[in-house]
């Protein structure tokens, strides 16, 4: 499988995700750390694009159109989930410890 076919089921992916999200996550009433906790799940998606958009910058390709250039996968995934990525990474780490507990 090659570098720029890997590229593209994830850009795919991670946008099928913002986009049911938009339509779904409106329906449920969660609190702030359960749309973190599922931001997290989410979370390997655009920690992936972030990886890839990394490997392409060096190769001086067409960037992709973001909104916001230096963006991290954090908050890229929380402003999906309607949370701050710092929630999502806070969520992150407690999980985190209570896994090694």
């Amino acid at each position: 499988m090659s570098l720029q076919h890997t590229m593209r089921d994830a850009l795919f992916a991670a946008r099928s995700i913002g986009f049911v999200m938009s339509e779904n996550l409106h329906r449920r009433h969660l609190e702030p750390t359960q749309r973190a906790a599922c931001a997290l799940r989410a979370r390997d998606l655009y920690d992936q694009r972030a990886k890839e958009r990394q490997v392409r910058k060096s190769q001086n390709s067409v960037q992709e159109d973001l909104p916001e250039k230096n963006q991290q996968a954090r908050d890229e995934v929380g402003k999906v989930f309607g949370v701050s990525g710092g929630l999502v990474e806070h969520v992150k780490r407690i999980t985190t410890t209570e896994s090694r507990s």
